[in-house]
């Protein structure tokens, strides 16, 4: 089954080239300013593409928005509920702390509270992509028409070494460079492991060329493929953030066979992928402490030799639990079952 479909997104440059890529294409433009600042994801979008896009909103029979909390897809939540287009809602993220910003803290709490919560029992689904990032978002599924559907990997651009590769070597992170990503750790840990080499890939307010660390070289927004080579090159992957189930970017590392570690909070959904994983407490408030446990357990994974049959175990799991076509297989249905709810509801007014 095809449906046409228009892909809207950010931006804050240019367009991006339009090929043939089977859908159209829509560039909001957007200002974020505070984003780069702070590191929160308040983008504020051009007021004219938001009416053009409004505009054209009733075109399509079905909406699907990737988070609730930007201001251009919360407007765009608001236009349906008014139009009566039924909308999807993917959470990628729980309840954000901002230990650092009880203000924003507090102001994100009431939000979520009194507005994206009772916007969310409007859609005909929301999508989390994790159930430990359900359970923190909504821990008393209050949320009746909410499920899980976990990411699918694009496994032919992650995947493993060829054969007669180099030898891994280093260690590599991959996501925003924000405190809840626990980069105070990172920071801590690229000091006391001087003698082994970083790569840091991501972007945010905080750059870690700052550290002037010696073994720690930064890359900021490389292209996918750039990263999946990166993750087939190094030792181990580093994700030292807490509570989120077990992330997009550890997917992609044990995808291409990387040893992986991970701060404690999976939900126990990928089993098969979380016992591939590597689990070390991450006490983000306490950064210097969580780095002491980290560079112990660091070393005794380095001291080891990695297999070409761990490294296949590890690619397999993932595989075998989180393909991208059971994913899009997965959001095929819901569409479908919010489409024929639509025409159920009409049909009986």
């Amino acid at each position: 089954m095809q449906w046409p479909t228009t892909l809207v997104a950010h931006t804050t440059g240019e367009p991006p080239h339009t090929s043939d890529t089977g859908y159209k294409r829509f560039a909001l433009q957007c200002w974020n300013g505070i984003e780069a600042a702070t590191g929160l994801p308040v983008i504020i979008p051009n007021p004219l593409h938001v009416f053009r896009l409004l505009r054209h909103l009733s075109d399509y029979d079905l909406v699907m928005v990737h988070e609730e909390i930007y201001v251009s897809n919360f407007l765009v939540i608001i236009w349906s509920v008014l139009t009566r287009t039924p909308f999807v809602v993917v959470k990628h993220t729980g309840i954000v702390p901002l230990k650092n910003h009880p203000v924003l803290r507090w102001l994100l709490l009431g939000v979520t509270r009194w507005i994206s919560r009772p916007l969310l029992r409007r859609a005909a689904h929301t999508v989390f992509v994790t159930r430990a990032k359900r359970d923190n978002y909504d821990p008393d599924h209050s949320l009746k028409n909410a499920l899980v559907i976990p990411n699918g990997i694009d496994t032919d651009c992650f995947h493993l070494p060829e054969p007669g590769a180099p030898p891994r070597a280093g260690i590599v992170f991959v996501g925003r460079f924000v405190e809840s990503k626990g980069l105070a750790l990172l920071r801590h840990l690229t000091a006391a492991l001087p003698d082994i080499p970083f790569t840091l890939i991501g972007w945010g307010p905080e750059n870690p060329k700052d550290w002037r660390h010696k073994n720690t070289t930064v890359i900021l927004k490389p292209a996918r493929a750039t990263i999946a080579k990166i993750l087939r090159q190094s030792r181990l992957a580093l994700i030292p953030s807490n509570g989120e189930g077990i992330p997009l970017v550890a997917m992609e590392a044990l995808s291409c066979g990387t040893a992986t570690m991970l701060g404690t909070g999976s939900d126990g959904t990928e089993n098969k992928v979380a016992s591939q994983l590597v689990y070390v407490q991450a006490d983000l408030t306490q950064p210097a402490q969580a780095a002491a446990l980290w560079a112990d357990r660091i070393r005794d994974i380095l001291s080891t030799s990695d297999t070409p049959e761990a490294e296949a175990a590890r690619h397999d799991a993932v595989e075998a639990g989180h393909s991208r076509t059971a994913m899009c297989r997965a959001y095929v249905k819901i569409a479908q079952d919010a489409l024929q709810a639509q025409k159920s509801a009409q049909d009986s007014e």
